[in-house]
């Protein structure tokens, strides 16, 4: 199955959207058409994979930016983990998660999804709880859950729309004030 996934992942970046079919996927996986069938019931249940990887990649990413670094992190420090880690090439190419963003109806990969999502949380949430002054007054977990979705949802906004973004600093700059704008503390200077 990992060649398979391997496989898709090249059509649609080297391809496009256009060309990912179950042939394609085959050829450029070293594997039968019927042996994808074993496993998937079509084309969209190999993009469901993929959508599923990219998930545990970001989380995966996430994980391994955060052990590096030494002590608990800053808010800020943290923001660009997380920001940045949605914007790095290898979460995935863009035109993979474009055709994952408007292709995969979201049911098919919500559990890996809301799983991802609840670890983000927490681990915001946690943050939040221990980042004291440095962020405002509030609900940490509704804080956590709110800040993450709307980063989230700009960067699949860009990936649907504006995928040259992703290599942007300045959209990473953006994306970082968006998220210390909302943590902030409302009576900090600027």
């Amino acid at each position: 199955m990992e060649a398979v996934v391997a496989g898709a992942e090249d059509v649609l970046a080297r391809d496009g959207q256009g060309a990912f079919t179950i042939t394609r996927i085959a050829e450029r996986s070293g594997v039968g058409p019927g042996s994808i069938y074993q496993y998937f019931d079509s084309k969209l249940g190999v993009l469901g994979e993929v959508a599923r990887r990219i998930e545990q990649r970001a989380l995966q990413m996430a994980r391994e930016r955060m052990a590096e670094t030494p002590g608990p992190p800053s808010v800020r420090h943290a923001i660009r983990v997380f920001v940045d880690t949605l914007l790095r090439p290898e979460l995935g190419d863009p035109a993979v998660r474009r055709a994952v963003h408007l292709e995969v109806p979201p049911g098919w990969f919500q559990r890996t999804a809301d799983e991802v999502d609840a670890k983000v949380h927490s681990v915001v949430g946690e943050l939040l709880e221990r980042a004291g002054s440095e962020v405002r007054e509030g609900d940490r977990a509704l804080m956590a859950f709110v800040v993450s979705h709307a980063v989230e949802a700009v960067v699949e906004a860009a990936v649907a729309s504006r995928p040259e973004l992703l290599a942007d600093p300045e959209f990473r700059e953006e994306l970082c004030r968006l998220a210390t704008a909302y943590l902030g503390r409302m009576d900090a200077e600027p």
